[in-house]
C-alpha cells in the first residue's frame, strides 16, 4: 500500500578536535561536514545563550561551560514573567495539541470515499488505538513537553525517536547546544550532527571493545568517570544496494565516532529520519529558528532592569538612607525598630533624618505591567488560559474566543505538525507495521494513501470558520422554517451532521454509516406503515361497526313507525 510518509506492510565544554590524518575516509568526510555545520551555527550561539539566561537558565550553557550540575543559574534575574509564560505555552501545547488523555490525531485515507466502508474504518481505528497505547507506554509525553520548552526559548528543538525492546519506541529531547543541522533545497532538515559526551563507563557499557583506544586506555588507568566526546551523524544514504534491507543499507545512515581519534564505533541506519528538528518561527535561508523569547528579548531585559529599579526604590522607601550631622552622635547607629542612639551634648539641630529620594514607584509599575502584558501576548498566554478555563463559557463562546485568538498561532501549528508531529506519527506507524503490531490493512486499501488529521482542541480551533458557517446556516434555516417549513428540505441534514462530526473530531465509530441509517429508516418506515395499516383496519372496523349500529337503529325506528 503506497502512502505519503506512512508505509503499510548537554554542553561538552571541550574544544573542537582537529582532523586526524589516520582516520578513515568516511570518518574524515563526516568530521569535515560536522565542523562546517558547527561553524555556520556560531552566530546563533550568542543569541541562544542570551535568551536561555532569562527563560530557561538551567540550559544556558551554550557559550559558557557548566561548572557543576545543579548550580544556581538565576543570578541577576528579578522578574520571572518570561519563564512562566514559556511554561504556560509549553503546557498549553501539551494539553491542547498532544494531550495524552485524548485522541489528538486520526488516520484517514486520502480518497475520502474509501473511508466509508466499515472494515476500513475499523482498521484505521484499530491502528490509531494501538499507536496511542504505544505513545502512552513510552516516554513521549515528558520528552515532547521538553521540546515545547526549547521551542519557546531557543526557537529550535530536536526530538530523537528510536526503537526500544521494552517500550517499542523511546524518545529523547536533545539540547540545542549539541546539535548542528543542514537543510535540503526545500529547507527540510536532512543532516543532523550531535556532539555529546559519555563517561568511560557509559561508553564501555554501550559499545564494549568497539568504543576505541581512548576508552580502553582510560579503563586501564581506572579513569571510569572521565568524559569522552562522541559525534553522531544522521544523514541520507546516497549509495545503496538495491533490495538490501541490512542496517548499513537503509535510507538514512547513522554513524557514531569518538571525536578525538575519529574512530567509528558504530554504523547503521534507519528506515526514516529519527531526528525531528522543529523551528518555532523561521526565516527563509536560515536553518535554525527563532522564538517568542528571541522577539521579546529587549522587553525581557528591560523588564529585568525596571523590576530591579522598583525593588531598590521600594527598599529605599521602606528602609530609607539616613542624613547624619557631621558630629555629635556615637557610632555605630542602631537602625533597628525601637533602637536607641546616643549623642554628645551639642546643637539642638543635630538630628538624624531620613533622606527623601523622590522615587515614583507607580510610574515604574505601569511600565512593568505593560512589558509583562506584551511578553504574555507573545507567548499566547491569553489563548491558553481561555482553553484551560471554560467553566463560565458556552461551547459557542469558547469557539468564538479561541478562533479570534488562535489566528496568530496558525503558522506555528502548521510548522509543528509538518516538522515534528507528522514525522513522529509516520515513523511510529511504520515501526509498528514492520514489527507486525498493527494488523495488515484490508485488500481494498492497496496503493491508497493514508493521511493524518489532527483533532486536538488547537487543531479544531483552526477550523473555527467552518464551525461558524455551519452553525449560522443551520440557525438561519431554523428561523425561516418557523415561517416557511419547506425550507428545511434545502438542508441535507445527514451531511451537516457528518461535517460537524468531522470538524469536532468525533470518532467515526459514533456516527452511523449510510447503510445503517438506511436500514434504521426503512425499519422505522415499515413500523410506521404497519402501525398505519393497523390504524386503518381499526378505523375500518369501527366504521363497519358504526354502520351496523346505524342500520340497526334505522330498522328499529322504522318498525316503531309502522306500529
Amino acid at each position: 500500500m503506497a502512502q505519503r510518509g506512512i508505509k503499510a506492510p548537554i554542553s561538552t565544554g571541550a574544544s573542537t578536535p582537529s582532523a586526524n590524518s589516520n582516520a578513515s575516509p568516511k570518518a574524515k568526510e563526516i568530521f569535515a561536514r560536522w565542523k562546517s555545520a558547527k561553524n555556520k551555527r556560531s552566530n546563533w550561539e550568542w543569541q541562544w545563550q542570551d535568551v536561555l539566561k532569562y527563560i530557561v537558565p538551567q540550559k544556558d550553557f551554550i557559550t559558557r561551560q557548566r561548572s557543576i550540575q545543579g548550580e544556581s543559574l538565576d543570578k541577576d534575574i528579578y522578574d520571572t514573567t518570561a519563564r512562566i509564560a514559556n511554561q504556560i505555552m509549553a503546557a498549553g501545547f501539551q494539553g491542547n495539541l498532544t494531550n495524552p488523555a485524548t485522541r489528538w490525531f486520526r488516520l484517514r485515507l486520502q480518497n475520502s470515499l474509501l473511508n466509508e466502508p466499515r472494515e476500513v474504518r475499523a482498521w484505521l481505528e484499530q491502528a490509531q488505538d494501538i499507536m496511542f497505547d504505544v505513545f502512552a507506554g513510552s516516554n513521549f509525553n515528558e520528552q515532547i513537553f521538553e521540546c515545547y520548552i526549547d521551542l519557546g526559548s531557543a526557537g529550535t528543538s530536536v526530538l530523537y525517536e528510536v526503537e526500544d525492546p521494552k517500550d517499542i519506541i523511546r524518545f529523547r529531547c536533545i539540547h540545542v547546544n549539541e546539535i548542528s543541522i543542514g537543510e535540503d533545497e526545500k529547507e527540510r532538515v536532512i543532516e543532523t550532527y550531535r556532539q555529546y559526551s559519555l563517561t568511560v563507563m557509559q561508553a564501555h557499557l554501550k559499545w564494549g571493545d568497539k568504543a576505541g583506544k581512548n576508552v580502553a586506555d582510560k579503563i586501564k588507568a581506572k579513569k571510569w568517570d572521565d568524559n569522552i566526546q562522541f559525534l553522531h551523524s544522521i544523514h541520507p544514504r546516497f549509495e545503496r544496494t538495491a533490495g538490501s534491507q541490512t542496517s548499513n543499507n537503509l535510507p538514512w545512515a547513522s554513524v557514531q565516532m569518538e571525536l578525538e581519534s575519529q574512530h567509528i564505533v558504530d554504523e547503521g541506519g534507519f528506515h526514516e529520519n529519527p531526528m525531528m528538528c522543529t523551528r518555532f518561527y523561521k526565516v527563509s535561508g536560515d536553518p535554525y529558528g527563532y522564538s517568542p523569547g528571541t522577539i521579546m528579548l529587549p522587553d525581557i531585559k528591560m523588564l529585568q532592569s525596571i523590576t530591579k529599579t522598583i525593588i531598590r526604590a521600594a527598599q529605599k522607601m521602606t528602609d530609607p538612607p539616613l542624613v547624619l550631622p557631621h558630629d555629635g552622635f556615637l557610632l555605630p547607629l542602631n537602625t533597628m525598630p525601637a533602637g536607641i542612639n546616643y549623642r554628645l551634648s551639642g546643637n539642638a539641630q543635630d538630628k538624624i533624618e531620613s533622606l527623601q529620594t523622590g522615587g515614583n514607584i507607580p510610574v515604574g509599575r505601569e511600565e512593568q505591567l505593560d512589558l509583562r502584558q506584551a511578553i504574555n501576548k507573545a507567548y499566547f498566554v491569553d489563548l491558553f488560559n481561555t482553553l484551560a478555563d471554560r467553566r463560565n463559557m458556552t461551547a459557542t463562546e469558547v469557539v468564538e474566543r479561541v478562533q479570534e485568538k488562535s489566528l496568530m498561532l496558525g503558522p506555528v501549528l502548521g510548522r509543528l505538525q509538518s516538522e515534528m508531529l507528522d514525522p513522529i506519527i509516520e515513523r511510529t506507524f511504520n515501526i509498528l507495521m514492520r514489527n507486525g503490531q498493527i494488523p495488515p490493512p484490508p485488500e481494498s486499501l492497496a496503493d491508497e494513501e493514508i493521511t493524518i488529521e489532527y483533532v486536538s482542541p488547537l487543531a479544531n480551533a483552526q477550523k473555527g470558520a467552518r464551525v461558524t458557517a455551519l452553525t449560522n446556516i443551520l440557525g438561519l434555516a431554523g428561523q425561516i422554517a418557523g415561517v416557511v417549513p419547506e425550507v428545511i428540505d434545502k438542508i441535507d441534514t445527514d451531511r451537516a451532521i457528518d461535517q460537524a462530526a468531522d470538524i469536532f473530531g468525533v470518532s467515526p465509530s459514533l456516527i452511523r454509516d449510510e447503510e445503517q441509517v438506511l436500514a434504521i429508516r426503512q425499519g422505522r418506515a415499515e413500523a410506521e406503515a404497519q402501525a398505519q395499516k393497523q390504524q386503518q383496519i381499526a378505523e375500518a372496523g369501527q366504521t363497519a361497526k358504526d354502520i351496523t349500529e346505524s342500520e340497526k337503529n334505522l330498522a328499529e325506528a322504522d318498525a316503531a313507525g309502522k306500529r
